[in-house]
């Protein structure tokens, strides 16, 4: 079974190539949930035959969850879910009831054209210390194309309020271990098509090899707001 830094570099390894095929493919998965359940699978698949499942307490689960609840209320309302969790490793659970409160490898939440408001919800529940993750992801994704030759009516322009700098979403990692991968495809070319990897201390470009550094800035960050079928 994967030790928990194993789970983390196996966990990264993946995401960066599941935001690298969304780069090239980005109409495969219709919705955010779609690319919930085929990153799911990418990552179940990565997992060596042997090591998918664990026994805890008696229950044999696997190890790659979607929707597994948060530890606690995370300072809202009730308690929520992950987008796509893996299961740490542990031999007897912690909490009772057993199932529903066991330590996660990584977390990785997920967003597709979504707004700034998101992301600061996303990292504010990965980072709280009361999340019981060990090591959390976000991958926000945006598919941009032109209004009048849209492939779908979900793409935002590339002009949508909604698409912000990395050096605007920096900030909000800082004091936190979240690492956030954004991804960019744009049809129109006004904005580079792009991955960086974004952390608290560093911006990476990943994708393309040949982008210049001086593209992490981008694509620029705009004030103001913008519906899915703007």
């Amino acid at each position: 079974m994967p030790t928990n830094d194993e789970a983390t570099n196996l966990t990264r390894k993946e995401l960066i190539a599941f935001c690298e095929e969304f780069l090239e493919h980005p109409y495969l998965c219709y919705t955010e949930h779609g690319q919930h359940c085929r990153f799911a699978s990418r990552l179940y698949q990565a997992i060596p035959v042997g090591e998918r499942y664990q026994t805890i307490g008696g229950l044999r689960m696997c190890r790659v969850q979607k929707e597994y609840p948060t530890h606690k209320d995370l300072s809202k309302p009730r308690r929520q879910h992950w987008d796509v969790s893996l299961i740490a490793k542990a031999d007897e659970p912690p909490h009772c009831p057993a199932y529903d409160h066991l330590p996660l490898a990584t977390v990785v939440e997920f967003g597709l054209n979504c707004d700034l408001d998101h992301l600061k919800d996303d990292i504010k529940r990965l980072a709280h210390p009361d999340s019981n993750v060990l090591q959390a992801f976000v991958a926000h994704l945006f598919r941009l194309s032109a209004p009048r030759e849209r492939p779908s009516a979900r793409d935002l322009s590339p002009h949508s309020g909604r698409l912000h700098a990395t050096d605007v979403i920096q900030p909000l990692l800082l004091g936190t271990t979240v690492e956030d991968y954004l991804g960019v495809f744009d049809r129109t070319n006004t904005k580079p098509t792009g991955l960086w990897r974004i952390t608290a201390s560093d911006i990476v470009t990943l994708a393309p090899a040949g982008l210049p550094p001086e593209a992490a800035s981008l694509p620029e960050n705009q004030t103001e707001d913008s519906s899915l079928d703007s």
